[in-house]
């Protein structure tokens, strides 16, 4: 291979050999009468289903990835178009739906169009999104979200916050992002 470029020819020698040990393990162990057929260890199928500590059940594994959006309203509501994209993965069969990233503090808004839930207002989108998600057999999953100190000031009122006092510097130059609990 050229330097810096993997080997691939070795990599998949290196997994297949791994894959052909396992095997003849499990066959010597078999044939030894070591060990009986329902003793043979699988891999859980990304189609069955999975159970959460919570106790909630997702009808399989294949989960919706936890996207960025530009769709909703200035305030911070769901506009319909996203919980159209929303549902239409569920009714294709995902087990997990996850929403975009859902910004949790007024002043914690990343960019244009992205969904809020610091709100009371905001609450009957979250309801209506579970339920009808829900509805159509999958689970519903929130990413929450405060961009700190990458929060965009032209869409926040207030100063930017962050977790700790710190100088952001950006292409568009410096700014200092004070910690949550100062005013």
């Amino acid at each position: 291979s050229k330097i810096g470029v993997p080997n691939q020819t070795s990599r998949r020698a290196r997994n297949h050999r791994h894959h052909v040990t396992k095997v003849s393990s499990v066959s010597m162990a078999l044939s030894a009468g070591m060990m009986d057929a329902s003793q043979i260890p699988t891999t859980p199928s990304v189609m069955q289903p999975v159970r959460f500590r919570n106790g909630k059940t997702a009808t399989n594994g294949l989960a919706v990835a936890s996207l960025t959006n530009g769709q909703s309203y200035p305030d911070g509501r769901l506009h319909d178009q996203e919980l159209r994209w929303l549902v239409r993965r569920a009714k294709g069969g995902f087990g997990i739906v996850k929403s975009c990233a859902v910004h949790v503090q007024a002043n914690g808004k990343g960019w244009e169009g992205e969904w809020g839930c610091f709100d009371d207002s905001q609450m009957e989108d979250f309801q209506r999104a579970a339920r009808e998600v829900q509805a159509e057999g999958s689970l519903f999953i929130v990413q929450v979200f405060h961009a700190g100190m990458r929060a965009d000031e032209t869409l926040i009122k207030g100063p930017v916050r962050s977790a700790v006092d710190y100088e952001y510097k950006h292409r568009g130059g410096t700014r200092l992002a004070k910690r949550l609990s100062e005013s």
